[in-house]
């Protein structure tokens, strides 16, 4: 298994501007970190969600992880057991 690079847990958002003048430089600052925000958020969600058919859906260890199930298209979270998530 390939090793997975850690992924940050948060992005900085630039402290409002001091001046007015300013404003369009931290609009531009802010709109720039929630687009890396929203990268990161993706990043996370895929460390810990999986996909495939029922018979591919792996053994739950508790891990945590959430299972969506191509075969059935239900979604399902590792919690020791594999338990349908939204019933």
């Amino acid at each position: 298994m390939a090793e997975t690079q850690r992924v940050p847990l948060f992005i900085r958002t630039p402290a409002p501007p001091a001046s007015q003048q300013d404003l369009v430089r931290w609009a531009r600052e802010v709109t720039v970190a929630m687009s890396q925000g929203h990268i990161l958020l993706a990043r996370r969600l895929e460390e810990f969600t999986l996909q495939g058919t029922t018979a591919q859906r792996p053994t739950a260890d508790g891990s945590r992880r959430f299972f969506w199930d191509e075969t059935t298209s239900k979604l399902y979270y590792d919690d020791g057991v594999w338990s349908e998530v939204g019933v």
